[in-house]
């Protein structure tokens, strides 16, 4: 008396291939990546903006510095506080740029 073939037992059906596991872990990384992204995103754009307006601020307050120095000096013929109601330009060579005008503080 043979005995019957004996069949390979397969695998269950819950476990996927290799190769199906892969294709999962890379969708599952490129989601989470999208998401990390998107959050990234506004902040980025936010602290370019707020770089912006730090830079107009440093470069405000280097021009009234130069000009409260200058006043100070003696290197301009009006006083401090006339100097201190205009709001010069950061490459203005004079205590009194080109279009600004004097105004009482």
């Amino acid at each position: 008396m043979s005995s019957p073939p004996t069949r390979r037992r397969a695998l269950p059906p819950a476990t996927p291939q290799p190769r199906v596991q892969r294709a999962y872990a890379l969708i599952e990384a490129l989601g989470a990546l999208s998401i990390v992204l998107a959050g990234l995103l506004p902040m980025a754009l936010v602290g370019t903006t707020g770089l912006g307006w730090l830079r107009q601020l440093e470069r405000l307050a280097q021009a009234t510095r130069s000009a409260a120095d200058d006043a100070e000096l003696g290197r301009c013929a009006a006083p401090l506080a006339a100097v201190a109601a205009i709001v010069p330009m950061p490459d203005a060579d004079g205590c009194l740029p080109d279009g600004a005008a004097w105004g009482r503080p």
